[in-house]
């Protein structure tokens, strides 16, 4: 719970430029998609960062840049429960393919799934990407830097 409380204090410092406009998009798609509580999980890992859900903002965003540029396919690398990949095809109707690592995350995302986009529970790090034949990937931070320490 500590957790989730101090990601949020973070997110909103972090947006405060933008943190009407954050709101807004939050509540509005978060009571049009029935998912007033995001779904997140704290791993305790010291490689992938935990799953926490992209801003609704951000993916707004993002699909306005997918139409822009008329793009046909997209994968999101570390896909979490499938809030990328779901609103990305809700809103652009194109091929959508999600990577995701841990297998409880994935087991829920395909619950949550829309019925046209394509799951698939790998390490990204290990996966020949070609095949996947994607004009875009998205990359919303599934990995944590490795921290040198200096002297």
């Amino acid at each position: 719970m500590f957790g989730k409380i101090k990601y949020l204090i973070i997110l909103l410092y972090s947006y405060r430029k933008i943190l009407i406009r954050v709101i807004i998009f939050e509540l509005y798609y978060s009571i049009k998609n029935l998912e007033l509580i995001p779904i997140t999980k704290v791993h305790n890992s010291n490689f992938g960062t935990d799953t926490i859900p992209c801003v609704y903002y951000f993916l707004f965003k993002i699909s306005q840049f997918i139409r822009k540029k008329q793009i046909k396919s997209v994968i999101d690398l570390g896909s979490g429960y499938g809030r990328v990949t779901n609103f990305v095809y809700d809103q652009n109707k194109v091929k959508v393919q999600g990577i995701e690592l841990n297998k409880n995350v994935y087991k829920k995302s395909l619950i949550l799934k829309k019925p046209n986009v394509k799951l698939y529970c790998k390490n990204i790090l290990k996966v020949n990407l070609s095949k996947f034949k994607s004009d875009c990937f998205i990359l919303v931070d599934p990995l944590k830097k490795k921290m040198i320490k200096k002297n």
